[in-house]
C-alpha cells in the first residue's frame, strides 16, 4: 500500500471518500455479492435456513437464553 492508498482508505474509513473512491467501493461490492450468490449455502450441505446444527451442539454451544437464564 503506498501513501496515496493510505490515504484514501483514510478518506472512506473517517466517511469522507472522493467520487472515485465511492464508485471503487461500489463496484468492490457488486464483485463480492456476485462471489457470494454463487457459492453454496449451508442449505448445499443440507443445512436448513434458521436453524443450530446438531454439531454446533456436541460442539458446546449454548443458546443465549440458555446462558442468561442461569
Amino acid at each position: 500500500m503506498d501513501r496515496q492508498d493510505a490515504e484514501s482508505a483514510v478518506r472512506v474509513l473517517s466517511g469522507y471518500p472522493t467520487e472515485e473512491e465511492v464508485a471503487a467501493l461500489i463496484a468492490v461490492l457488486a464483485v463480492v455479492g456476485q462471489a457470494a450468490r454463487a457459492a453454496p449455502g449451508p442449505e448445499a450441505a443440507g443445512a436448513r435456513p434458521g436453524r443450530i446444527p446438531a454439531a454446533a451442539f456436541a460442539a458446546g454451544y449454548q443458546s443465549p437464553t440458555s446462558w442468561q437464564a442461569s
